[in-house]
């Protein structure tokens, strides 16, 4: 292997390294956002149930 083979080796494998990490992160940034959205949904559905309770508990009380 000459030095020039050597050099290339080593900028190849340091531009795969900078690739993968890109692709990493946007990949986890992806998986926060989901998560974010999930756990807004999930609050949303949570509060329309208490409501929908409440104001069954309420018509019960009136009668």
């Amino acid at each position: 292997m000459t030095q020039l083979e050597i050099w290339a080796f080593i900028a190849q494998s340091c531009l795969n390294f900078i690739f993968i990490y890109l692709i990493q992160g946007s990949g986890q940034q992806k998986t926060v956002t989901d998560m974010k959205t999930d756990l807004r949904t999930t609050k949303e559905d949570l509060m329309a149930e208490m409501k929908e309770i409440r104001t069954f508990l309420e018509g019960k009380e009136q009668q």
